[in-house]
């Protein structure tokens, strides 16, 4: 998912992403997938580069949890563009894991 956003990748992100997907990003709006892929395609969002860190998986039968920090720059800049901690749940589907949701919150 981050790849997909680093990448300005939408044909990734629509791989991933089911249409029932729901997100709350870090400033607690929610969006549908709809909603979501304006993120994914938008130039101002491009990462240069993106780091996941304490990232854990926990499988359980066809879903899975999986939380992590993600820290992603851009181009010519210093700071992170945005740091959060985050927790993805994933549902196989046909032999292929797929995002159904996804929560932010600002890492501290």
């Amino acid at each position: 998912k981050w790849n997909a956003l680093r990448d300005q990748n939408p044909a990734k992100f629509l791989e991933l992403i089911r249409v029932k997907h729901s997100r709350t990003g870090p400033s607690g709006k929610t969006r549908d997938v709809n909603g979501t892929f304006p993120d994914y395609t938008n130039p101002a969002n491009k990462l240069e580069a993106v780091t996941i860190s304490d990232q854990q998986i926990t499988v359980l039968g066809d879903t899975a949890v999986e939380t992590g920090r993600a820290t992603g720059t851009k181009k010519d800049q210093s700071a992170p563009a945005w740091d959060v901690r985050y927790t993805h749940t994933w549902v196989k589907e046909d032999g292929k894991w797929a995002l159904v949701s996804d929560h932010q919150s600002p890492a501290e």
